[in-house]
């Protein structure tokens, strides 16, 4: 490094000293400049993200799964209140169509303070329909940052059915680093039947129902309901009300998939919807580093 003003004949003791403080405070900001970056590097972790579809065979059906990493800001649905209509929860619930949510994101404080998101597929789904069938599973690997991706969310449609999902409620819930970045993992989130919600945005009549007899999106007896815990299929272990159509019942559309009467129903004590597992991904040039 070059020190603009330098000389060499210095004439007395008071210049010296004078330079030596320059020197030492030129260099002192150099080293927290290079604090700073190597802070900075530092704080990238790899994580991988795996989802398990849990049900069953015969069980319940998952769409793409939607998940982001964020500032704990963004909150695209409160048990209590209706979704905003056509926006991104109603359009999961429905359809399982994920891209009014990632635009949203995308425009939201969230994502435009440096948040990312995603869609997690089954690997072996329909074709454009990358749907998990039950005990099906994928696993997908992120850089994230302490600071922008503190918190994790996740969105998902239960199929079959009118307006089913599962997701994270509170934004700040899911929480992947604390307040100094520390990594708060290995984290395990198990979904159970009793956290499906209703999206309170169509007609349980488990008619034009997706994935069981739907042939067009958003084709179903709209209303504009809260969102609330599901109450279960009809002629549920918890929804006793109506003769059973989805329980027992094989699809239309898509055709001929059969859904058992006890492995589909959500409501049955214990019922496991899917597993998320997030974990931190070892750097390679540490564990280098531990080996020698």
């Amino acid at each position: 490094m070059t020190l603009i003003g330098w000389s060499a004949d210095l004439n007395s003791e008071k210049e010296m000293d004078m330079l030596h403080i320059r020197t030492r405070k030129l260099l002192g900001g150099v080293l927290a400049l290079a604090i700073i970056a190597v802070s900075s590097v530092a704080q990238a972790e790899e994580i991988s993200v795996s989802i398990k579809n849990l049900s069953k065979r015969d069980g319940l059906y998952l769409t793409p799964v939607w998940v982001a990493f964020h500032d704990g800001t963004f909150d695209p649905f409160d048990v209590g209140s209706p979704v905003m209509p056509g926006g991104g929860v109603e359009r999961i619930a429905e359809d399982g169509d994920a891209s009014a949510v990632m635009a949203g994101f995308a425009a939201s404080p969230a994502g435009m303070a440096g948040g990312m998101d995603d869609l997690i597929l089954a690997p072996n789904g329909f074709p454009d329909a990358p749907v998990f069938d039950p005990r099906e599973g994928a696993t997908v690997a992120y850089t994230v940052s302490p600071d922008q991706h503190r918190y994790f969310s996740f969105l998902s449609m239960v199929i079959p059915s009118n307006d089913a999902f599962i997701g994270n409620d509170d934004p700040m819930h899911l929480e992947l680093f604390d307040a100094e970045g520390t990594f708060q993992g290995p984290i395990d989130i198990m979904v159970y039947g009793d956290m499906v919600h209703d999206a309170g945005t169509e007609a349980n009549t488990e008619m034009d129902a997706a994935f069981f007899d739907q042939t067009a999106p958003d084709t179903g007896m709209t209303t504009a309901d809260s969102v609330q815990q599901h109450e279960g299929f009809a002629g549920s272990f918890a929804n006793h009300t109506g003769p059973r159509t989805i329980l027992g019942g094989t699809s239309v559309a898509p055709p001929g998939i059969f859904f058992h009467r006890k492995r589909a129903d959500f409501t049955r004590p214990g019922y496991r919807i899917a597993r998320i597992r997030i974990r931190l991904i070892p750097n390679a040039a540490d564990n280098d580093q531990g080996q020698e």
